[in-house]
Order: structure tokens, then sequence, then C-alpha cells
């Protein structure tokens, strides 16, 4: 048991993870197998390999997606820019993991249809739409010709995290001549493979599986 927590630590000193999250992750994705499954339960070397990585990210995407906490530091959360750049990142990322859980389950690279399933914030609607008064702020705050240059670095933020939540350390290893949200949910349905319609969201505690 020792030798699995010093390899933990290792991990989460290497990964720079916070290791209390990596554990909760890991017992909150493994915990209704641990219920199906009482002899066995949850053991030390669960929080170890790919699988435990998998699982980590998992639960990150799930904490991003119901507590909505994004990916910035907290000086630049303090500043009014930094709050309009969580703002965008978060829209970004609603929309980036519900167009690519689409075109995993469809094909489908209708970009409006997954604005409106995943509904983002008013803001990120307006800033990308030019209408006020979301848009109007957005040039106040980057002035007008950096607006486009805030919205790719959004963009390219919210695949980043998205990436890592299907398979750790993916964003490391992929790149893009130009970036579209069509291009990048063919690479993760080439690499992570395609998913049949609904039981993308019915995987809730299935140990290693990062499905949407």
């Amino acid at each position: 048991m020792k030798a699995v927590f010093e390899k933990v630590r290792a991990l989460c000193a290497d990964g720079a993870i916070d290791p209390e999250t990596y554990i909760a992750g890991n017992m909150w994705a493994l915990g209704p197998w641990a219920k199906a499954n009482p002899r066995i339960g949850f053991q030390p070397n669960h929080l170890c390999g790919e699988n435990a990585l998998r699982r980590y990210h998992a639960y990150l995407g799930r904490i991003s997606r119901r507590f909505r906490n994004a990916k910035h530091t907290a000086n630049h959360a303090h500043t009014n820019a930094g709050a309009l750049r969580t703002a965008l990142l978060l829209g970004e990322m609603d929309v980036g993991e519900e167009f690519v859980a689409q075109y995993r389950m469809t094909r489908s690279t209708d970009l409006d249809k997954a604005i409106d399933r995943a509904d983002p914030n008013p803001f990120w609607r307006q800033v990308h739409a030019r209408t006020s008064p979301g848009y109007h702020v957005a040039c106040s705050a980057f002035g007008t010709g950096a607006v486009v240059r805030e919205l790719t670095f959004a963009q390219l933020r919210a695949a980043a995290a998205i990436a890592d939540q299907y398979q750790h350390g993916l964003a490391d290893r992929i790149g893009f001549r130009e970036f579209t949200w069509t291009e990048f949910a063919k690479l993760i349905r080439r690499v992570i493979g395609p998913v049949a319609p609904r039981k993308s969201f019915d995987l809730e505690g299935v140990p290693g599986v990062l499905w949407h």
C-alpha cells in the first residue's frame, strides 16, 4: 500500500495534480462499482495507471460542468478582463463538449444545433453574434481589434481541457494548422472511438470510462 501511495504522490507532483482531488475523483468514479462488488471494494492500486488518470479527468469535467469552474488563475479571475475571459471560456467549453459528443454519436457537424443544446451564457452568445451589450463590453475591455484573438484563445483553452477529459495528456499530443471544432471532433472520434446515441450519458460509475 505504501508503494502505491508513493507512486500517486510522484504522479501528482510530476503532473501538478492536487492529490486530494485526484483521490476524490477516483473514488467518485469507482463508487458505484465498489458498491456492486463489496468483496473487492476500493483498492489502493485503483489509483495507479491510465484508467486512474482518465477517471481523474472525467471528475474534473464533471466539476467543470456542474459548478462551471474555469481553468484560470486567481489573479486573472479577479480582474474585469479575467472575468470576461472566464465567461468566454465557460461558454466555449459548453459548446465544445456538446459539439464533440454530438459528432461522436452522429457525425453531425451542425454547430448551431450544438449551441442550442449547450445553451452557453449570454455574454458568449453576444460576443460571437457581435450584439449588445456583450460585444461592446468585450471591445471596451480588450480593444475591438483584439476580440477575435480572445475568442480564439478561449476556443483553444476549451479544446485543451476537453481533450484531457477524454484522455490524460491528449492535449499535449495533438495540434492543428487551423483549429475548428469539426476537425477537433474528428480527431477525438478517431482517437477515442465513436459512441452509440444516448449511451454516452449513461456510463457514470463505470471504471475507466471517459465518455461525456
